[in-house]
Order: C-alpha cells, then sequence, then structure tokens
C-alpha cells in the first residue's frame, strides 16, 4: 500500500474515532441537561394539604400533595381519593358544575349533612371545580350540617 493510501485511510480512522467520539460526549451531556431540567420541573410543582373530616373523631390528612399550577380542587381531591383507596362519588349539575355527593359512605343529605370544604380555615365561595389550588392551601373537607 502507498504511502498516501495509508494516510488518508489513518486520516480518515481518525475522523471517525474524533466523530463518535464528540457524538458520545454530546448525547451524554443532551441526556444529563434533560434530567436535570426534569428534576427542576418536579421541585417547582406546587403542594397542598387535603383533610377529609368525616365526623368529629374521624379524619384522614393527605400532606405535601403535589399538583401542577392551575388545577383545580375537585381535580386534585379525585386523584387523592382514588390513589388513597377512599370511595369517591360526584354529581355534575351542569352549569353549577360537579359537586362531590359521597366520600367513604358519608353521602350528602343524611341527617342533614353535606360535604363542604374551607380553604386555609375559611368556608370557600365557589365551588371547588372552579377553585384553582394554590401553593401551601390546606384544604379540609367536612361532613357537617349547616
Amino acid at each position: 500500500m502507498s504511502k498516501n493510501i495509508r494516510n488518508l485511510l489513518f486520516g480518515v480512522l481518525v475522523l471517525i474515532v474524533v466523530g463518535v467520539g464528540a457524538w458520545v460526549y454530546f448525547s451524554k451531556n443532551i441526556a444529563e441537561k434533560s434530567l436535570d431540567s426534569t428534576k427542576q420541573v418536579s421541585e417547582l410543582k406546587d403542594k397542598a394539604t387535603i383533610i377529609f373530616s368525616f365526623d368529629e373523631n374521624e379524619s384522614k390528612k393527605f400532606e405535601n400533595i403535589e399538583f401542577n399550577r392551575g388545577e383545580n380542587l375537585l381535580a386534585v381531591t379525585q386523584r387523592v381519593a382514588k390513589n388513597s383507596g377512599l370511595e369517591f362519588e360526584t354529581k355534575d349539575y351542569g352549569d353549577l358544575g360537579k359537586l362531590i355527593t359521597k366520600i367513604e359512605g358519608k353521602e350528602n343529605g343524611t341527617d342533614g349533612k353535606y360535604w363542604q370544604y374551607l380553604i386555609n380555615g375559611k368556608y370557600a365561595e365557589i365551588g371547588a371545580s372552579a377553585y384553582e389550588l394554590k401553593n401551601g392551601d390546606k384544604i379540609e373537607w367536612q361532613f357537617k350540617g349547616q
């Protein structure tokens, strides 16, 4: 083999090795940056506390419930109930939205009691499907009479 061909083959081999090395290096950096940005996004998720008070003696508390900005209370409450195995029913009232009708066997209207909720200690003035949760909110669902 002539010297020129050997030099040409050596040059092509060097280019291939450098190209593969660069591809591996940049692929790894892109993957690491993607993982970092995913971690940063998950750290930005808002958190709330949701409490279900069935009566004076029984309640279930769920802390650090993660949710996305813009999510409404009803959707997050349904997710918490489903993930924790709580019986949970709603009824759609059209323009009025969905209302919770039953949680863990406690059904609206029983003994004049209904499900109502408090936002940070104050009774809500809008339905759960209209209320957008905020970071740090403490929601308490209470089954009680008027």
